[in-house]
Formats: C-alpha cells, sequence, structure tokens
C-alpha cells in the first residue's frame, strides 16, 4: 500500500479483519481499514467511508456536525496514543482537525458506500473508551458491503457490494471487483479472498504451529520463524525485542532495544540512522537518498509511492484534490480485468 493509503487508513480506526501480514510502516495497533483493495496498515484491505447514505443513515458529509467530532476523536487520539503518528503525518494538532474534517466529509459524500459520518464517529468513540491499547473494538468499526457493481468506479471497499476496490500500482483509485478464490492467479494477497498471494497463487492463509517459507504466508500478528508460523509478541520503550518480540507501533527494534521512533523536517536524514532509531519525515516523504522531501502538491505528479500532499490523492500519476468524484471514473485498463 503506497504512502497515502498508510495515512489514512490511520484516519479511520475501522476494523477490518485482515488475514495476512504486510510490509508497510506500522501504523497504531487498532487500525486495519484503508481506502486500499487490501492490505494494510496495517494494511489490510479496506474498510471505508460512507457514499452518502450509509447503512445507519449517517450524515451527509459537508456541512455535518459529525465530521467535526470525528476529526476531534481522531486527532485527539492520535495526540494522546500515538503522538509520533501525528507529527509525521500532519506535523500539527490543527493540522489534522483541518485535514480529518476534510476526508470525512467527502468519505461520507462517496457513491454508494455504507458507511456514514456516524459510523465513523461511532468507530472512533469505541476506541476512545476502549484506551490506547485496547483490542479492535466491533460494532460500527466492522466492515459493510457497498451498493457499487462490479466494474463500477471507486475509491474505497465500502463503495462495493463485492466488498473490495481493487486498486493497481499508486493510484488512490481503482474499481469494484470480486475477490479470487484459491488457486486462482493473483499478482498481490489484497486480490485473494484467502489474504495470501504465493508464487503469483491465491493460496490459504496459514495458522499459528503451520509450516511456512515467508512471513507474509502467515495470519496477522504471526511471524514465519525456522519455517513455522509464530505469534508476535508486542513490547514498549525500552524493552528488550528480537525476531518474534516486536516494538509497539512507533518504536524500533535496535541492538535488541525498543527506542522512540523521531519525527524530522524537510532536507534532513531519515530512514534508518547511525544509531539505529527510525527517522519519519514530518508531512513529507523520504526519498531513495534517505532525504526528507516535500509530498507533491495538487497538479504535480504523485511521488513514486504514490503520496501526495495533505488529503490529495493520486489519480493516473498525478495529484487530484480529495473531492467525491475524484474516483468517478474506474482508471485506464481497470475494468475487465
Amino acid at each position: 500500500m503506497h504512502l497515502s493509503s498508510l495515512r489514512w487508513s490511520c484516519l479511520w480506526f475501522v476494523l477490518l479483519v485482515v488475514p495476512a501480514c504486510s510490509d508497510d510502516p506500522a501504523p497504531p495497533p487498532t487500525t486495519y481499514p484503508t481506502p486500499d483493495g487490501g492490505a494494510v496498515t496495517p494494511d489490510g484491505a479496506t474498510p471505508e467511508p460512507d457514499g452518502g447514505a450509509g447503512a445507519d443513515g449517517g450524515g451527509d458529509g459537508e456541512g455535518d456536525p459529525t465530521c467535526d467530532e470525528y476529526a476531534r476523536l481522531e486527532c485527539d487520539r492520535n495526540r494522546d496514543c500515538f503522538p509520533v503518528f501525528l507529527d509525521w503525518t500532519y506535523g500539527s494538532h490543527d493540522a489534522c482537525l483541518t485535514e480529518a474534517k476534510q476526508i470525512c466529509q467527502v468519505w461520507s459524500s462517496l457513491a454508494g458506500s455504507s458507511v456514514s459520518s456516524a459510523r465513523l464517529v461511532g468507530c472512533l468513540r469505541a476506541h476512545a473508551l476502549a484506551g490506547c491499547t485496547s483490542p479492535e473494538p466491533t460494532g460500527d468499526c466492522l466492515t459493510l458491503p457497498g451498493q457499487l457493481a462490479n466494474g463500477g468506479a471507486c475509491h474505497l471497499n465500502d463503495q462495493c457490494a463485492s466488498g473490495y476496490c481493487r486498486r493497481e500500482g499508486v493510484s488512490d483509485c481503482g474499481v469494484c471487483a470480486d475477490k479470487f478464490p484459491e488457486g486462482a492467479k493473483c499478482s498481490s494477497a489484497s486480490e485473494c479472498r484467502s489474504g495470501r498471494c504465493s508464487d503469483m497463487t491465491c493460496e490459504p492463509i496459514l495458522k499459528e504451529g503451520e509450516a511456512c517459507t515467508a512471513t507474509s504466508d502467515c495470519l496477522r500478528n504471526l511471524v514465519c520463524n525456522a519455517g513455522v508460523c509464530e505469534k508476535v509478541t508486542l513490547v514498549g520503550e525500552g524493552e528488550a525485542c528480537g525476531w518474534v518480540v516486536f516494538c509497539d507501533p512507533y518504536l524500533t527494534c535496535a541492538n535488541g532495544v525498543c527506542i522512540k521512533d523521531v519525527v524530522v523536517a524537510v532536507g534532513q536524514r531519515c530512514g534508518t540512522l547511525d544509531d539505529g532509531t527510525n527517522a519519519l519525515c514530518r508531512n513529507g516523504d523520504c526519498n531513495a537518498a534517505s532525504i526528507c522531501v516535500t509530498r507533491p502538491a495538487v497538479g504535480a505528479a504523485c511521488s513514486p509511492e504514490g503520496s501526495c500532499a495533505g488529503s490529495a490523492v493520486c489519480v493516473q500519476g498525478q495529484c487530484r484534490a480529495l473531492a467525491p468524484e475524484a474516483c468517478d471514473a474506474p482508471p485506464v485498463g481497470a475494468v475487465g480485468r
């Protein structure tokens, strides 16, 4: 999943049951949604917002006071539970409030989607009540099918009757489609019902104790260790870490100990620093030379990872303002695949 989808998946603490692990940077532990046909954030697939008439009759997007509450809940939770993520993605709490509200307004106006602004708020309220280290809540956080038939243009999984918006490359737009059954040819795990694509074929996802060749073969929260899927243990700052002992979100295992990630400004070095610390770019991207650069603005070409500044989306290689109609047409060549 490219960066913009990763950032958005963290905006919406929607529970999405995702079987496979992902190579994407880890967002808050409770987020497993994402506007990306599948993969996570966690990335795992994508739950998503509402297309005007949510299943629960929630708000209508622009002017909906629940979007103000959504932004407050989202940004307060990031500030209190995941300050590194807040600094990395927005740069400030105020910037988060502005962007999160805009995204709620647009997502609550997308055609055919099953999630309303009221459901988004309900999900975040559940997370707030449960605390920073809470398990994933249910209820309003669960993904529901949308109304668009296969072949329809989509931005979120929840717009599709199939529950899957297939995206290819770095585009934030896709087409509603069915996921592939076991035995079908595939190019990514998100295309498979099982959540596992191995040797270009959809295969059953592996459970704890089963033989594996790669971590992507195993259920989420499992790693492939010495040829067997094993459960991951999460530990906090200053605690010992290793192969099956992972650090909590926004901590990095350096020299066998979990240390806090840092956020640096555009122009500074990013990625893994000499002391093992992981440096993220404040409101920017880490380029191939490990230097922070500004995310492309609306009208510019998307970054190689498909990210754009603010809430802008990458459509056919160009950054466009996030709007209800941004993904009204399927990407070229997407229909009928």
